[in-house]
């Protein structure tokens, strides 16, 4: 269940989702976004809450830590605080997923995030930590996941895919939607063309 806060500042509104269920931070929109799933629980039934509250809610307390260093939560993550307004999430959401390796995760994930917030990716990022983690990969390495709003709107996820080159993922990568993972299919579990793109 995701909670969405209105968020009044400077007069501007803005909806901070937090799922009911896990905790985590899904995001801070421009316009009230209707959830389907947490992207970090996936719990699939999305009770929206609205409440109207007059300062910016704490931010998490991983915000600015290094992945490498962190073992009490699975994910850090990073919302667009800049840039022009982006699409509210759909059903077709989804993401861009960079395996780097460990050694590398910490300075990989500062470019992404700092991407993120000035608005050059999509809504928003996250980063798996060093909490073991039952549907990783690979132990030595660690997946950055990149979010787009559809991953029917060709031109925009090529355009996050351009922005991650420019930061240096010259490598390729895939794209997975939500609807997947929410459906709980992990190529470590043996789940194969599960890959929207691969470029």
């Amino acid at each position: 269940m995701v909670q969405i806060r209105e968020i009044v500042t400077n007069g501007i509104t803005q909806f901070e989702c937090r799922c009911k269920s896990c905790g985590r931070n899904n995001g801070v929109y421009r316009t009230q976004p209707t959830l389907q799933v947490c992207r970090y629980c996936h719990q699939p039934a999305v009770r929206i809450v609205k409440v109207r509250i007059r300062r910016w809610i704490r931010p998490d307390p991983y915000t600015d830590a290094n992945p490498s260093q962190v073992t009490k939560v699975y994910w850090i993550s990073a919302v667009r605080r800049n840039g022009s307004p982006y699409p509210v999430p759909s059903f077709k959401s989804g993401k861009w997923l960079i395996f780097v390796p460990n050694e590398q995760v910490d300075a990989v994930w500062s470019k992404i995030k700092k991407a993120t917030e000035e608005g050059l990716l999509g809504d928003s990022s996250k980063v798996a930590t060093s909490k073991p983690n039952p549907n990783a990969v690979s132990a030595d390495k660690k997946v950055i996941c990149v979010y787009s709003y559809d991953w029917t709107d060709y031109d925009d996820v090529m355009r996050i895919r351009a922005e991650l080159r420019n930061l240096g993922i010259n490598w390729k990568i895939s794209y997975k939607s939500d609807a997947d993972t929410a459906s709980d299919k992990y190529s470590v579990k043996g789940d194969r063309n599960i890959a929207k793109y691969y470029i």
